[in-house]
């Protein structure tokens, strides 16, 4: 059998997990503001909670970057 060595992230694996992160965020604000536009408030919510997420993986990729350095 061979040995299999345990992966660590990389400098680039966070870059693209911040990357996709602000996608995301984007992606669900802009669809939660055509929700408004719509006038349908309920999904509309639903689309802002999903933004949020992203909004706070953003930031907790962004602490950890501080602290890192």
């Amino acid at each position: 059998m061979k040995n299999r060595q345990t992966r660590t992230p990389r400098q680039s694996d966070n870059r693209s997990n911040d990357d996709n992160a602000r996608r995301n965020y984007e992606k669900y604000l802009a669809q939660a503001e055509q929700q408004v536009v719509a006038g349908n408030h309920s999904e509309a919510e639903n689309l802002y909670q999903h933004a949020e997420h992203y909004f706070r993986r953003m930031n907790r990729s962004s602490a950890n970057n501080d602290t890192a350095g």
